[in-house]
């Protein structure tokens, strides 16, 4: 059990926020925001207990989300107006200067397995074909890298403006 939530318990928590002055939420949005309450206080693992696709698990989620949010603000973790947590985008920036590094290691590894295959001469039939289709494989790979940089430029970028999307 986390140590701040001793004195934090589900039913006051979900009792505070979904109380009679605020608008109506369904069943199925409070239930997700009571399943995401006892995960963070209990430690009580989240189901899905309505089936995938339908409005009852699409409200189920949107629950989940907000139990999550009224945590956070219960556990003075810092939030934006939309209940999400602050800290979460510095992390998301730390992780996107991870994926850009490691983008650029594969991009140095494969570099010099081109550099290697090219070098390879007066083979059998059978390495050519072999060589020709590591080659192959290594220009997806290097096509893959380039996507992950792409994607982390934009990760970086919108950590840069604060999440906004």
């Amino acid at each position: 059990m986390n140590s701040q939530a001793v004195a934090i318990t589900v039913d006051r928590l979900f009792s505070a926020a979904f109380n009679a002055s605020r608008d109506p939420r369904s069943g199925e949005y409070m239930d997700g925001a009571r399943a995401a309450l006892a995960y963070r206080i209990e430690g009580a693992r989240i189901g899905q207990p309505y089936q995938v696709g339908t409005a009852a698990a699409d409200a189920f989620a949107s629950g989940i989300a907000e139990g999550h949010a009224i945590w956070r603000r219960a556990s003075g973790q810092p939030v934006t107006a939309d209940g999400d947590y602050v800290g979460g985008l510095r992390i998301i920036g730390q992780l996107a200067g991870d994926i850009e590094a490691q983008a650029g290691d594969i991009e140095i590894l494969l570099a010099a397995l081109f550099d290697k295959l090219d070098a390879l001469a007066d083979l059998a039939p059978a390495a050519a074909d072999a060589v020709a289709a590591i080659n192959c494989f290594a220009t997806c790979a290097l096509r893959n890298a380039a996507l992950i940089r792409e994607g982390q430029a934009n990760i970086a970028a919108l950590v840069a403006e604060g999440g906004a999307a």
